[in-house]
């Protein structure tokens, strides 16, 4: 075995160069401090005091007004300061003696909102205000100063909270929502659904607040009360409160302030078991509520944007607060016109009656605010803008926004921890992280360094941190970097071999030698390209023998469900492998091992009831018929897709893209290939069908269907040629024209050019044309 590894190592090149420059990242990671509380801050605002006599400023009292106060005797170090902290907000105090040289210099910084001076004189800086316009004043006493600084972060605090979005342009600072699928509503997801917090996690929040919030009396107060009553059932109750918490939770989300949102883990999970319970009352009620609504203002730009986007994706960062009553949600918004640069905005938000829906719940009996009959959604959920959603409402000046719940949802939302913790700790993060490597090194090592502290004896949590840390390297994965993060991968993984989770080990290592094939590949080294993918599928393939040698039928059905091997197999040689060569004879050797993949996996599927109709299977189904197709076994093929499309038709979930596909690629064989046009026709009046169906679920104001539907026409028309049923493809040709000249969707003349012609050779044939 030593001497298979030593074999294998050479496949990785030569890693010297490039770990001269990485320190031994073991060690390093576990030094990692969690979170410096003195320097860390998920608030989005600061206050500077600059002054060289500090021997009289009470820390206590300016850390009661912004809780992030900084104290600086040095102007170079209060400048290093400013420069290096450009994403937040700095309120600045300065004496006298300091801001004539630092004013000047600082008061064009974007994130330096106001300046205040502290001065013996008021009278003889009276030209200070005028001549900088953050100046707010010069103060001769600490008392008119502290008045004024009060007042205007309290006008900050209120701005922000009437412009903390449900949809804008995410940016690090304070961003509410996120681009398509967001890999941190994946990772709130995991921290409240899977992870399982230790006894003293409630003690570990409570220490940091009281080390972040010293010197604050009313927070310091709060965090006691906190410490003293707080219990798993009262989560949401706390969520609800006028205290700093609220604010402080959504903040540190918005923020994607790894460190703290992990000290609040416990508290995401309480919130989510009672939201659970929530929700499960409310798809058992006979009366449901249909509708919620939230009121927001956006920026004019966003509302374009959202207004644009056929069903633009919504996600989430925050926890998102909406109410039964329209009146209500109204009340947090003011009349606009559509030129102005902020905009009202009504949302209106369609709840689903589905168990697999984003989870939200009535709250109204466990918040503080029973009056306001308060829905509320779990962090990271996701919402699609709805065809036609978007309006401008001139009776109530302002916009109104239709949400439905994303139809991407986890339907496996339900946790795996059915066998030893170790493996499907392993899954759930594999399932619940699959976008991971999506985000930044410092964000993967955050994460992980945490989780380490909540499970620190699986140390195997190295070598899937150090896979996401390969994954995650500069443009497609071209950076030498990858090559040592797999090396330091698979010294971990090499360590478990031997342990009774020897299958999963032997999974993960072909997982590390794919990503360090694709680095091979993506710098045109095609001989150590190849050399690692056999390597890859060799412990696949081993860790495949040893889970159906195994007797656990419980393993047997995790591993196909969550592990997915032998569709990586498939993938790697359809994919990956396929490219690498030009020769025919190859390509279709290639075609034939990933048949066999699947069809291996559909017969373990067909296995367990629970997956015998479950979607993956379905899709398993089309993929051994695309095999087919592509090998020209067209008896096979055909099959394969007949047996997908019956049980997509089945399907409770209305699945039209697949069924329209699949009818299509029966449709090719069978008119191609086989000659059947009367069975071809079937299928063709089912596409037909199917597209209706779509289009009619998801009308927009930039593409209505009709050329997609006229389409389906056209296709009718060339089988009924075929079929010798000219009258049937004449009329099916009319109808399309006619799609085509009331669609709203642009189109080309020579686009419709072939259907008139074929008109009027139509005409001419059936005696039409003096008609």
């Amino acid at each position: 075995m030593l001497g298979q590894h030593s074999q294998e190592k050479l496949c990785l090149g030569n890693l010297d160069r490039c770990e001269e420059y990485m320190t031994s990242m073991d060690e390093e990671i576990l030094l990692l401090p969690v979170i410096n509380l003195r320097e860390e801050s998920f608030e989005s605002h600061q206050l500077i005091w600059l002054d060289d006599d500090t021997s009289s400023i009470c820390t206590g009292k300016l850390r009661s007004i912004i809780a992030q106060s900084r104290i600086f005797n040095n102007i170079d170090e209060c400048m290093q300061h400013l420069k290096t902290t450009e994403n937040r907000v700095k309120f600045l105090v300065s004496s006298e003696k300091f801001s004539e040289k630092i004013v000047p210099l600082v008061h064009n910084y974007q994130h330096l909102r106001s300046i205040f001076i502290r001065c013996h004189n008021e009278k003889e800086n009276e030209q200070m205000p005028l001549k900088y316009e953050k100046v707010i004043g010069c103060y001769g006493t600490v008392k008119n100063l502290l008045t004024a600084l009060i007042k205007n972060i309290q006008d900050f605090r209120r701005h922000c909270s009437s412009e903390e979005h449900i949809f804008e342009i995410p940016h690090k600072v304070d961003q509410t929502t996120d681009e398509t699928i967001s890999w941190w509503s994946q990772f709130i997801d995991f921290l409240a659904r899977v992870v399982q917090y230790p006894i003293n996690c409630k003690h570990r929040l409570v220490n940091a607040l009281n080390t972040y919030y010293n010197g604050n009396v009313d927070r310091m107060r709060i965090i006691q009360e906190f410490d003293e009553t707080y219990t798993p059932e009262t989560a949401i109750r706390w969520y609800t409160r006028q205290t700093f918490f609220f604010s402080l939770l959504n903040t540190a989300l918005r923020q994607q302030n790894i460190p703290w949102i992990f000290l609040f883990g416990f508290f995401l999970k309480d919130v989510y078991e009672q939201l659970k319970q929530k929700h499960t009352e409310y798809l058992k009620q006979q009366n449901r509520v249909l509708k919620v609504y939230r009121g927001q203002i956006i920026s004019q730009k966003e509302v374009l944007q959202l207004k644009r986007n056929r069903k633009c994706l919504v996600p989430t960062n925050a926890f998102l607060s909406t109410t039964v009553s329209r009146e209500i949600a109204k009340i947090f918004i003011q009349p606009t016109q559509p030129e102005d640069e902020f905009q009202s905005i009504l949302f209106e938000i369609e709840l689903s009656f589905e168990p697999t829906s984003q989870l939200f719940g009535d709250i109204s009996s466990l918040s503080t605010f029973q009056d306001e009959e308060e829905f509320l959604f779990m962090a990271g959920s996701e919402f699609e803008v709805k065809d036609k959603g978007v309006r401008f409402e001139e009776s109530e000046q302002l916009w109104i926004i239709k949400l439905i719940e994303s139809n991407y949802i986890d339907k496996d939302r339900e946790t795996v921890f059915l066998h030893p913790s170790g493996v499907n700790l392993k899954r759930e993060i594999r399932k619940s992280l699959t976008f991971l490597n999506y985000t930044t090194e410092d964000n993967i090592n955050l994460i992980f360094t945490n989780l380490l502290l909540l499970y620190p004896s699986e140390s195997w949590l190295l070598a899937i941190r150090y896979e996401y840390l390969a994954k995650c390297t500069p443009f497609s994965m071209k950076s030498q970097s990858t090559l040592v993060y797999c090396n330091k991968a698979l010294e971990h993984w090499r360590n478990y071999l031997h342990h009774s989770c020897q299958s999963w080990c032997e999974l993960e290592i072909g997982e590390v030698y794919r990503i360090i094939a694709i680095h091979y590949l993506n710098n045109n080294n095609k001989i150590l390209a190849d050399e690692n993918y056999t390597l890859a599928i060799t412990y696949y393939n081993k860790a495949i023998e040893n889970v159906l040698q195994n007797d656990d039928y419980m393993e047997q059905m995790l591993f196909i469900k969550f592990d997915k091997t032998f569709r990586k197999c498939a993938s790697l040689y359809i994919d990956e492998k396929i490219d690498m060569t030009d020769d025919v004879h190859e390509k279709m050797n290639y075609r034939r091992i990933a048949l066999t993949y699947r069809q291996r996996e559909l017969q373990m599927r067909k296995t367990f009831s629970c997956l015998e109709s479950d979607e993956l299977t379905i899709i398993c189904y089309n993929a051994i018929g695309q095999f087919h197709e592509q090998l020209l076994n067209y008896n096979d093929a055909i099959k394969n897709y007949q047996e997908a499309l019956e049980l997509f038709m089945i399907h409770p979930k209305p699945y039209y893209l697949w069924i329209i596909n699949i009818a299509e690629s029966l449709i090719r064989i069978l008119m191609e290939e086989i000659g059947d046009y009367d069975a071809a026709l079937q299928y063709a009046l089912l596409v037909h069908e199917y597209k209706s169906l779509y289009w009619t679920s998801a009308i927009d104001e930039f593409n209505d269907g009709q050329i997609d539907i006229a389409k389906t026409h056209i296709k009718l028309s060339t089988i009924y040629e075929k079929l010798l049923k000219y009258e049937l493809a004449y009329h099916n040709l009319l109808i399309a024209s006619k799609l085509y000249t009331s669609s709203n969707r642009t189109y080309s003349y020579s686009e419709v050019k072939p259907v008139y012609t074929k008109i009027e050779i139509f005409e001419q044939m059936l005696g039409k044309k003096d008609k």
